[in-house]
């Protein structure tokens, strides 16, 4: 079965032939020949989807549970893990991802690598370290922050970023609306976007009328702490005004399942590419997870954050995947399909759920003419679950088949024929 991106009901005994990196054409078996000596991909069983894109996801974490812990081992060793992180996330369906707040050393070597086919991964949009309200020379003694106290000094630093490759900037949620607006300006000039946390409805605001391009997390503080509905008129403003929201459900929801079931930190899948040494770390960090500090918020402000979410599938607001991949517990291996699990859960429907997570943000990123479904000229970026998750949403779990760009990565296919074809089916 053929979902293909664009949300029209399934097709069933479909065949996608693809011919080098794109698609070359879609039917059923009924009216598409498998051409002779094609690669087949055997996808009876399955549900075939597009390559899913993850809006949030880091490069430099990897899940671990005490940040001042792992940051010195991240920055001088992140070519140690890195491979191994992509992998996960690359098996895991997901075929491009944003970096929304990262070391820019490790961002632009991860982005880079995978481009030049160094190792396997999804394609990656980068954003370098966030920009923040500070005072600048102690923003200079941390590797994920650029501290300015000024609209010109936010503008410098959007500036710089831009200068070193960025796809986008991350605007810290202390920003005044002038420092805000300096930096989406700066990334507009440049065809680049602005991701952005915002705290409370009138950080909010602000941050709209200032230009920002997304807000992550689920937009009022990270977990709903700072707020615990949204008012009638801020959803209708947010609707109407197009920006995106990335509500990264699993940061705070991550620990409830965990909760449930603490065997899952025991599971070899979730860090099976990493090398030994890094699996000890991060297992043995996360070990005592509900002393963890980073959940302290988390906890006390998480019973909001159904309520919230389920305020902006009501009110139509512009919904986009982001697993925020990394933080703790959160493993690059599970967390496309553990956000979009939790999607459904809290009142999306199926096939919303996977419109959010391949045709709207390649619309958003401003690449549907080459990602986000399937159809011909496309890319091949294309996966295959085992199940229907039109049905149930926890067959992305399931991944058996990864095409990124008509490179299989994942699966198996049939004996090489005679030419370059290879076709799923």
């Amino acid at each position: 079965m053929l979902v293909d991106g664009h949300g029209g009901a399934p097709l069933h005994h479909s065949v996608v032939i693809v011919e080098g990196k794109t698609v070359k054409a879609v039917g059923t078996i009924d009216n598409l020949p498998i051409p002779q000596g094609a690669r087949v991909i055997d996808a009876r069983g399955k549900t075939v989807l597009p390559g899913l894109i993850d809006m949030h996801a880091h490069s430099d974490i990897v899940g671990a549970g005490v940040y001042d812990q792992w940051h010195p081992i991240s920055k001088a060793r992140y070519k140690e893990f890195v491979p191994a992180m992509e992998k996960h996330l690359l098996f895991s369906g997901v075929t491009t991802a944003r970096e929304v707040g990262g070391f820019l050393e490790t961002d632009l070597y991860m982005r880079d690598s995978i481009n030049r086919g160094d190792f396997p991964g999804p394609r990656r949009l980068v954003s370098g370290p966030w920009i923040n309200f500070g005072e600048p020379a102690e923003g200079e003694k941390r590797h994920h922050t650029v501290n300015v106290n000024t609209a010109e000094g936010a503008r410098s630093a959007a500036i710089k970023l831009l200068d070193a490759g960025v796809d986008l900037i991350k605007a810290y949620p202390n920003l005044t609306e002038d420092m805000v607006r300096a930096i989406t300006e700066e990334a507009h000039k440049r065809g680049k976007h602005v991701a952005a946390h915002a705290d409370s409805v009138e950080d909010m605001n602000m941050r709209m009328r200032a230009g920002v391009d997304s807000v992550e997390h689920i937009g009022l503080g990270r977990s709903g702490a700072a707020g615990t509905s949204y008012t009638p008129e801020m959803l209708a403003h947010i609707a109407q005004s197009g920006i995106a929201i990335v509500p990264t459900l699993n940061v705070g929801l991550v620990y409830d399942e965990t909760e449930a079931f603490p065997g899952r930190l025991e599971n070899p899948k979730e860090l099976e590419f990493f090398p030994a040494e890094f699996q000890d770390l991060v297992r043995s960090s996360v070990r005592n997870y509900s002393h963890l500090r980073y959940f302290d918020d988390k906890r006390r402000g998480g019973a909001h954050v159904p309520h919230l979410f389920k305020q902006l599938v009501d009110a139509g607001v512009r919904i986009l995947m982001g697993t925020e991949a990394g933080t703790p517990l959160n493993f690059h291996h599970s967390a496309a399909p553990r956000e979009m699990v939790w999607m459904n859960r809290l009142g999306m429907s199926p096939m919303d759920v996977i419109l959010a997570s391949t045709r709207r943000p390649a619309q958003f990123l401003q690449m549907d003419r080459q990602i986000g479904s399937i159809e011909p000229g496309k890319l091949a970026d294309i996966i295959a679950v085992d199940g229907n998750p039109l049905h149930e949403m926890a067959a992305m779990h399931r991944v058996s088949v990864v095409m990124k760009e008509g490179v299989l990565h994942k699966g198996r296919a049939g004996t090489a024929g005679t030419n370059a074809t290879q076709l799923a089916r």
